[in-house]
C-alpha cells in the first residue's frame, strides 16, 4: 500500500507523517506533494492507493485533483481535510466518491481510523478487480475447458466412476455439470467428406443457437459441446436440467433434429445422425458406444436420423457375393461390368434391409482381398501399392454408404489396372530401377529396397531385370561401384580406404577382394598401373 499526502502547507504534511503509525496501518511508503501540480507528478509515476488531501489550495483545489484522478481512472481512496465546513465541498466530495471529510485542525486518531478504512476498501477493490479479470479470463476460455473435459470423457480418460468424475468436474471448475443431463449426437458424413466437414464445422454454432433459442425452461437449454472425432465423424451434445419434463425434452430434440437435417439438406451435406439418450455425465461414454453400435448395425436406408431409444437390434447375416465371377471380370479387364455387378448386389442388400455398415465393411474386405490377390498373381505387392493416405481415407469411409463403397471399388480398380499396364511394360520397371541405382549405388541398397520402389516381388524383379539388362541387380550395382573406384584411383590421390567408402563399401577388405575379382588387380596396383601409363603417355 502506498499513500500520498497533498497540502500547500509543509508543516501539515510533516505533522501527519510524524503522528501516524504507517507500519501498523500497513502503508509501505508515504509520498508528499506540495500542491496539486506536484501531486499529479507523483500520481503519474507511482501506484498510489490512498490519498490524504487538503481542499483549499492555490491554483487548483483538492476536489479538482480528485476529479482529474477519476478521469484518469486511478483506483484511489480519497480522504479530504479542510478548514471550512462548506456544504458545496461536502456535496462535491461525495459525488467524486471520496471516503472521508475531516475538519482541521486534524485529530490524528480520527485520521488514523479513516486510513484504516481506506486501506480496507483499497484491498477489497483490488480483490474485486482480480475477480473481474479472472471472470473475464474464464469466459474467454470456458469453451476450451469444456472441450478439454468432454474430450476426456469421450476418450475415457475421465472415468465413468462417479467419484473420480466429480474430482474431474471440480478440477475443471464445471460444477454445473452435476445438475444437468446430456444428450450425445453422432453425425457421420456419408460422402464428400472433406467438403462436408468444412461446411458443417462452419454451420454448427449458428444452427444450434438458432434452433434452441425458442426452447422453454423445461426443455433443452443449450448445446454443450461439439467437436470433430475423425475425418467423417462429428460429435454434438445437448444439455438440459436434471428434472426437465421428458415429454418436453423429446419434443425439443425432434424439433432440433428436423431443423438440423433441413439445414444440412439446404447446404447439400449428406449426413447420418445417431441420437443417444439423456443421461448424467458419468454415463455419456457408454451412451456414445451404444450409438456407434446402432449406426454400425442399422440398415442404411432413407432414414437419416436414428434414435437409440427406438433401436432394436436385428440379425443381418452377410451374404457372400459371387466373388469368382467378379474375379473373372477383373481378370479380363471388364471393370465396367464389375462395377455394375457390385451396384446390383448393393441394391439387393438395400431392398432386403441388409445394407448396414457392418455388411458394407465385410464387402469392402472381400473386394480388397480380391483385388490384392489378383495383383499378387502378377507378382505385384498390393499392400505396398495401396500404402498411402489417399487409400486410407477412401477405405475409412467406404462402409458409410453404397455410394462410398462404389467410390472405393473404383479407386481399387483404377490403381490396380494402371499398375498392371506398367508391369506389362518391363522396360519401364527396369528403367525405374536402373535410374534409381545410378543415383544411389553408393548407398547400402538391397533387393528388397528396390522391390519396394516398384511394388514387385523381389524374385520376380530380379528375373525381370536380368532378362532386360543381361546381368543381375547385384552385378549392375558392383559394376557401378567399381567404375567409380577406378575413376577415383586414376584421377585423384584420395586414400584407397576413403575411396572404398565413397564407392559404397564399409568393409575395406571386402572392397579390395571385389575390386581384384573384377579388374585382376588390387586397388593400389591399379593406381600404380594408371600412373605408369600416364608417364608413358607424357613421354
Amino acid at each position: 500500500m502506498n499513500l500520498l499526502i497533498v497540502d500547500d502547507d509543509l508543516h501539515v504534511i510533516e505533522g501527519i507523517e510524524r503522528n501516524l503509525d504507517w507500519e501498523r496501518l500497513h502503508i509501505d511508503q508515504a509520498f508528499q506533494a506540495l500542491g496539486v501540480p506536484a501531486a499529479k507528478k507523483v500520481l503519474s509515476s507511482n501506484p498510489i492507493d490512498v490519498m490524504i488531501c487538503d481542499i483549499e489550495m492555490p491554483q487548483e483545489t483538492g476536489l479538482d485533483l480528485l476529479e482529474w484522478i477519476r478521469e484518469e481512472g486511478f483506483p484511489i481512496q480519497a480522504i479530504f481535510l479542510t478548514s471550512y465546513a462548506k456544504f458545496e465541498y461536502a456535496q462535491r466530495a461525495i459525488k467524486l466518491e471520496s471516503l472521508e471529510y475531516i475538519l482541521k485542525p486534524v485529530e490524528y486518531g480520527q485520521l488514523e481510523k479513516a486510513v484504516v478504512l481506506a486501506v480496507e476498501r483499497s484491498l477489497k477493490s483490488r480483490q474485486n478487480e482480480a475477480f473481474k479479470e479472472s471472470s473475464r479470463y474464464w469466459e474467454q476460455n470456458r469453451q476450451n475447458v469444456v472441450e478439454y473435459f468432454w474430450t476426456g470423457v469421450l476418450a475415457r480418460d475421465a472415468s465413468s466412476d462417479e467419484e473420480e468424475l466429480n474430482c474431474k468436474i471440480e478440477e475443471c471448475g464445471l460444477d454445473y455439470i452435476r445438475g444437468k443431463v446430456f444428450l450425445p449426437i453422432v453425425i457421420q458424413m456419408v460422402r464428400d467428406v472433406a467438403e462436408s466437414y468444412a461446411g458443417l464445422a462452419d454451420a454448427v454454432d449458428a444452427l444450434c443457437t438458432k434452433c434452441l433459442e425458442d426452447n422453454t425452461e423445461d426443455g433443452v437449454e443449450a448445446y454443450e459441446f461439439h467437436t470433430k472425432i475423425s475425418d467423417h465423424t462429428y460429435f454434438l451434445m445437448l444439455r438440459a436440467r436434471m428434472n426437465s419434463d421428458p415429454d418436453v425434452l423429446r419434443r425439443d430434440v425432434e424439433r432440433f433434429m428436423d431443423f438440423f437435417m433441413e439445414e444440412m439438406g439446404k447446404a447439400e451435406l449428406n449426413v447420418l445422425c445417431g441420437v443417444g439418450m439423456w443421461s448424467t455425465a458419468n454415463l455419456v461414454y457408454e451412451d456414445v458406444s451404444c450409438i456407434y453400435t446402432m449406426m454400425y448395425e442399422s440398415p442404411r436406408n432413407k432414414k437419416k436420423v436414428l434414435y437409440l431409444q427406438e433401436y432394436e437390434p436385428v440379425s443381418m447375416m452377410y451374404e457372400v457375393p459371387d466373388l469368382k465371377n467378379w474375379w473373372d471380370m477383373m481378370k479380363y479387364g471388364q471393370t465396367g461390368e464389375l462395377k455394375e455387378a457390385v451396384e446390383r448386389y448393393l441394391d439387393i442388400l438395400a431392398g432386403q434391409q441388409k445394407l448396414s455398415s457392418r455388411n458394407l465393411q465385410q464387402l469392402g474386405l472381400d473386394l480388397t482381398q480380391m483385388v490384392y490377390s489378383w495383383l499378387g498373381s502378377m507378382n505385384i505387392y498390393a499392400h505396398m501399392l495401396f500404402d498411402n493416405e489417399e487409400n486410407n481415407k477412401i477405405y475409412g469411409r467406404a462402409a458409410l454408404s453404397s455410394h462410398n463403397m462404389i467410390q472405393y471399388l473404383e479407386y481399387l480398380l483404377s490403381k490396380a489396372m494402371e499398375y498392371k499396364d506398367v508391369v506389362e511394360r518391363p522396360h519401364t520397371i527396369v528403367d525405374t530401377i536402373r535410374d534409381y541405382m545410378d543415383h544411389h549405388f553408393q548407398e547400402n541398397l538391397s533387393r528388397d529396397d528396390l522391390s519396394r520402389l516398384v511394388f514387385l516381388n523381389p524374385d520376380y524383379l530380379s528375373r525381370l531385370f536380368k532378362k532386360e539388362m543381361g546381368l543381375s541387380i547385384s552385378s549392375y550395382l558392383i559394376q557401378k561401384r567399381i567404375d567409380l573406384a577406378k575413376d577415383l584411383l586414376s584421377t585423384t590421390r584420395t586414400p584407397v580406404s576413403v575411396i572404398s567408402s565413397q564407392a559404397g563399401y564399409d568393409n575395406f577388405a571386402y572392397f579390395t577382394k571385389v575390386f581384384k575379382e573384377k579388374t585382376g588387380m588390387s586397388p593400389n596396383e591399379y593406381r600404380k598401373n594408371c600412373q605408369s601409363a600416364d608417364r608413358r603417355d607424357k613421354k
